[in-house]
């Protein structure tokens, strides 16, 4: 009975795909069934709270899992807002707006979708979360008091739902040089203030793992990989990273956290996954920002390293060369 339920749950996301109209919702979580023992054993379920930077850090991650490791059953889930940070996701949740887009990622289906004027609690009820994943605005992180308070905050509530949920929190990359917004600081200053505060946040045992992505794209920029984008320093227009190997580098580092916080003995050094524009298209990737830069196979084994390095020492630059 319950596989003639996922059946017709799928049809029905299929034929709103074909019809243009946009499902709600409740249409999600009430006609898309929870998975059967048919499917991979290992099931786990991801949230992040953040905006555009969270698109780019994570978009790819489904696709590293199920490559490296297929018997797993990722639903992934992005609760975006644009442009802002996690004090102004609070405020939403905390008045239950419905001014939020959930990206999300089905295992079943293979691509992402999204779905507009969702609030939090909606969301947070929805699924039995295995890890929820905090990304703070790239101004707010540099006062580790707000992020603080603004972590402390979400993760309450959360815990009013799951008690014993993870969180994580995301460390994303600041401006690169030549940002106005960088203002009298360099972008490894700006950086170290960014660690700084993450750093801070997991001694004082706010969060439980620290994905350090901004540390993995600094690491990149002291290298030849600096020279792409079409801003440069691996972004679209100073702030986004473009798609394809920029983007990348935060996914490898995003995977292989999850394989540590999962306790899964795999490393992104096996995969083989190329990101071309037929593979943000047919993914149907969020918030997509450029063409898709794919560089050659040294640069992808380049952009590994830059991840693991992070991994392995999140809050200091590595130098490959």
């Amino acid at each position: 009975m319950r596989t003639v339920k996922l059946f017709f749950g799928v049809i029905f996301i299929m034929l709103l795909s074909c019809s243009g109209a946009e499902a709600s919702f409740e249409d999600i979580m009430n006609d898309f069934p929870e998975e059967t023992d048919s499917v991979p054993v290992l099931r786990k379920n991801v949230l992040v709270i953040g905006n555009s930077l969270s698109r780019d850090a994570c978009s790819y991650v489904p696709f590293l899992l199920e490559e490296l490791y297929p018997i797993v059953s990722l639903n992934f889930d992005i609760y975006y807002k644009g442009g802002v940070g996690l004090g102004s996701h609070w405020n939403s949740i905390n008045t239950l707006k419905n001014d939020h887009t959930l990206d999300f990622y089905l295992h079943n289906e293979g691509k992402w979708q999204s779905i507009s004027n969702v609030n939090g609690e909606d969301v947070i009820k929805w699924k039995k979360w295995d890890l929820v994943i905090l990304q703070e605005g790239n101004v707010s992180c540099r006062d580790y008091q707000l992020t603080s308070t603004n972590i402390s905050n979400i993760a309450t509530w959360i815990r009013k739902w799951q008690s014993d949920c993870p969180i994580a929190y995301l460390m994303v990359p600041p401006q690169p040089e030549g940002s106005s917004v960088l203002g009298e600081y360099t972008s490894d200053e700006m950086w170290s203030v960014f660690s700084i505060t993450a750093q801070q946040l997991a001694d004082n045992e706010l969060v439980s793992y620290v994905i350090p992505c901004g540390t993995a794209i600094q690491n990149a920029r002291h290298t030849h990989l600096d020279n792409y984008g079409d801003y440069g320093h691996l972004t679209f227009d100073g702030t986004h990273l473009q798609e394809g190997l920029p983007c990348l580098i935060e996914a490898y580092t995003v995977a292989q956290s999850l394989f540590t916080l999962f306790n899964l003995r795999l490393s992104i050094e096996q995969s083989n996954l190329v990101v071309t524009n037929d593979f943000v298209e047919s993914k149907m990737i969020p918030g997509r920002h450029g063409s898709v830069i794919t560089g050659s196979m040294e640069d992808y084994e380049l952009c590994k390293r830059c991840a693991l390095a992070a991994v392995a020492d999140p809050y200091h630059i590595t130098l490959f060369e």
